[in-house]
């Protein structure tokens, strides 16, 4: 047993050209992707046929082989992906779609040559950027699915795996699908599992059969959700009895309310083929999606954040209001009753409400006024020290002088001092 992927520097050969390994780039339970540079020095990715879930083993050479017993699974689907690899070989003209440049098979398995994509993943950028914008992301979602649409109609392939990490938004602002060489790898039940990613896979794709174009309309409805919301949609198999799943605006998706009906459609559990699709089954085809989807409606902004609350410099605490067992509310059924200088003033609650921030200021002034009150009281009693210290440094002064006229000059100053600070007071 060797490693798993092909070393650096490892060189692949064809009857064309030779390809030098220079980097994993990713691992899927049906494939490696490698980063390689072709013997005319293009710079390529190359996707290796290698479903783990056989337990394959690698020698040293590189050759691969399935576990004892998984022999026929192993050659249905590398034929399988041969024969997607020639589908893909066939969308060239598609610009949406990562362009496939040769395939081979090599090492008892087989290799998919394709362009190298410069950009990152949907996954990737929502992991650094956050969740997109729809009125930038719309318009190249768009032309994503109107290639789909046409990879589906041209050649009747389903990509099968739609989600955010098998989008790539390149360095020119444009989306790509990748990531093709294993959605029909191994066609039966244990190995269908290893296809599903919770969220955007649809129902049928827990299922051995029943899958169609309106497969990868979920797929690419969920993947859109996820973008506009951050937020990866409930699993298919939850959703079948009592369905979780939240409308996108509430999340901030800023879509309008035609749009969003229109991606909920996308998103519908049972496909436009089961027994009992529902009152508005998904849409059959991506072009009826397309077609539906107000993309030409201006979306909504998202609703600014909460204004916040109102500076309280002296910190003081406003009862809300309180149930018979004394927790304290704040979802404005109490009403706050707090009286002010000329009447009585009510209020609903917290977070901008009239009465509770009137009330606050009222409570405020009051406690204020009180604070004032003292402090007046405080510099008169120094007035009156300073005023006896004057008039005794006056008394001193007939035998010491010095002495007396010490304690005259702070008498008369400290009079001075606390007289202007009990005006400011009263002001």
């Amino acid at each position: 047993m060797y490693n798993e992927t092909l070393p650096v520097y490892y060189k692949l050969e064809n009857w064309d050209y030779s390809y030098t390994i220079d980097d994993v780039k990713g691992q899927g339970g049906f494939g490696i992707t490698y980063s390689a540079h072709r013997s005319d020095g293009k710079h390529v990715a190359i996707k290796e046929y290698f479903p783990r879930q056989l337990n394959m083993q690698r020698s040293q050479d590189g050759s691969v082989q399935p576990t004892q017993g998984n022999e026929r699974l192993f050659q249905g689907g590398m034929q399988s992906f041969l024969d997607e690899a020639k589908s893909l070989a066939k969308l060239r003209n598609i610009s949406s779609v990562v362009e496939a440049l040769s395939y081979f098979q090599a090492n008892g398995t087989a290799y998919l040559v394709m362009e190298f994509i410069e950009g990152i993943s949907l996954k990737n950028l929502l992991r650094t950027e956050g969740v997109v914008k729809a009125e930038e992301f719309l318009p190249k979602f768009k032309v994503l699915l109107e290639d789909i649409d046409k990879m589906h109609s041209s050649i009747g392939l389903l990509h099968r795996d739609i989600a955010p990490d098998n989008i790539m938004l390149t360095t020119d602002g444009r989306l790509k699908l990748i990531d093709f060489g294993s959605a029909r790898s191994v066609e039966n039940g244990k190995s269908m599992t290893v296809l599903l990613k919770p969220g955007f896979a649809p129902i049928e794709q827990y299922q051995s059969h029943g899958q169609g174009t309106y497969t990868d309309v979920y797929g690419a409805c969920a993947t859109l959700y996820y973008c506009l919301t951050g937020k990866v949609p409930p699993a298919a198999i939850n959703r079948l009895d009592d369905d979780p799943i939240v409308p996108p605006n509430q999340y901030g998706a800023g879509l309008t309310e035609r749009q969003q009906v229109v991606l909920l459609r996308g998103l519908a559990v049972q496909p436009p083929t089961a027994k009992t699709p529902g009152k508005n089954p998904r849409y059959r085809t991506m072009g009826m999606f397309i077609k539906e989807f107000p993309w030409n409606d201006k979306p909504i902004a998202p609703p600014p954040p909460p204004p916040p609350p109102p500076i309280d410099d002296h910190h003081e605490t406003v009862i809300i209001g309180e149930h018979d067992d004394g927790h304290t509310t704040d979802n404005g059924s109490d009403t706050i009753v707090i009286p002010g200088k000329d009447e009585t003033e009510t209020g609903t609650g917290i977070n901008g409400h009239n009465g509770t921030q009137n009330g606050g200021s009222q409570i405020g002034g009051q406690i204020n006024g009180g604070t004032n009150s003292s402090r007046t009281s405080l510099n008169l009693v120094f007035v009156v020290v300073c005023a006896v210290l004057f008039i005794l440094g006056v008394a001193l002064m007939a035998g010491e002088v010095g002495a007396g006229l010490i304690f005259a000059i702070v008498g008369i100053v400290g009079t001075i001092f606390f007289s202007y600070r009990i005006y400011k007071n009263g002001q």
